[in-house]
């Protein structure tokens, strides 16, 4: 044997060995030349179109395959026209291997051109990602569910605070304020007939112990924000604020937001109590600015301060802290936008944009 014999022998080794990998390929494979008849084609999509190999080599697709040409047809033909091809288009169909069922199948087809440049021919590539497709499906199922069930664990604890804040509030109001105010009565009694300077001293101890709770119920539960609403609830916490340390705080509220419903109207006043007490506790500022403004489907609340800001991207900032942690927490459930605007030394600016819940 000659060596071009020898060389023929090779070449019809590797052709045999590429037409078996062609043919058990665990994709489709196949080539229609133009005129859209097959002149290749693997065992996968065969069985997938529910022929053998054999009866589709020299056949058309329109002839024996009239319902897999009406979904490809439209593909397939401006790869021949154009010679670009079409990758990873997906398409629901029922075939003969999963008959009553529609599959979801994945298309690729690259034009086959002759020397000159002439499209010829085009090979198509199909596989069948449903059970991947349902699989990623099934993950984000899990997913959504779990950030469901995360946000209604979230909000039910948020609740639980609030109502604990509230009953803590009625305690300390109707019980150890009372108590309290009895007390005062009794060693007011006694100070004014005994004429004695420490009991005059222990009964401005309980006065400012009695002013003491008395804010930290309000503190706790603004009975402000159940009785007249959002904006009074802001400008007493921003009053509040100025009053307890040496930075000015301004409201700047031009308009009267239309009703929140009670829970919205609950978060966002502790969104805001919370931006307050983050300024006063980090911003080292002598100027905080609240400003309200309502839009046509949207409320958006801003607290800004002149104090030494921060590097957001800093992990060790401030932005880090639990306040702005529970900040976000609480804008997430509300399904609000918050952001944080910071430079250092230029101060801080914290939004929260609310959507309003549509009318019923």
């Amino acid at each position: 044997m000659g060596k071009r014999d020898s060389d023929l022998d090779v070449l019809r080794q590797q052709v045999a060995t590429l037409q078996d990998l062609y043919l058990s390929a665990p994709v489709g494979l196949c080539r229609m030349r133009n005129g859209l008849v097959y002149t290749n084609i693997n065992k996968w999509l065969a069985r997938i179109n529910g022929l053998s190999v054999e009866e589709h080599i020299g056949r058309d697709v329109r002839d024996i395959l009239p319902q897999v040409a009406a979904g490809v047809l439209p593909e397939i033909l401006p790869v021949l026209e154009t010679g670009e091809p079409v990758i990873n288009s997906t398409n629901h169909v029922e075939t003969a291997a999963h008959p009553g069922i529609k599959r979801l199948y994945q298309y690729s087809f690259f034009p086959v051109k002759s020397p000159d440049g002439n499209v010829t021919a085009v090979d198509c590539v199909v596989a069948d990602i449903s059970d991947v497709f349902e699989g990623f499906m099934r993950d984000i199922s899990k997913h959504e569910a779990t950030e469901d069930l995360r946000s209604r664990l979230v909000d039910q604890v948020f609740r639980a605070q609030d109502l604990e804040r509230h009953r803590i509030a009625v305690d300390l109001h109707d019980g150890v304020c009372q108590m309290l105010s009895a007390a005062r009565l009794r060693v007011d009694a006694i100070a004014a007939g005994a004429g004695t300077e420490d009991l005059s001293t222990v009964s401005q101890i309980l006065h400012q112990s009695i002013e003491d709770i008395r804010a930290i119920s309000h503190n706790l539960h603004p009975a402000i924000l159940d009785d007249l609403g959002i904006v009074a609830a802001i400008k007493k916490a921003c009053s509040d604020l100025a009053e307890a340390s040496s930075c000015r705080v301004d409201f700047d509220c031009a308009v009267d937001p239309s009703p929140l419903p009670a829970d919205l109207q609950n978060h966002l006043f502790r969104l805001v109590q919370e931006g307050l007490q983050n300024a006063a506790k980090h911003a080292d500022c002598d100027r905080v600015v609240v400003s309200m403004e309502e839009g046509a489907s949207d409320l958006l609340v801003c607290i800004a301060d002149n104090g030494v800001g921060f590097d957001p991207d800093d992990p060790w900032a401030p932005a880090d802290g639990s306040g702005i942690t529970n900040m976000k927490e609480r804008a997430r459930l509300l399904g609000a936008e918050l952001t944080i605007d910071s430079v250092p030394g230029r101060g801080t600016k914290v939004c929260i944009r609310v959507p309003r819940p549509e009318d019923d």
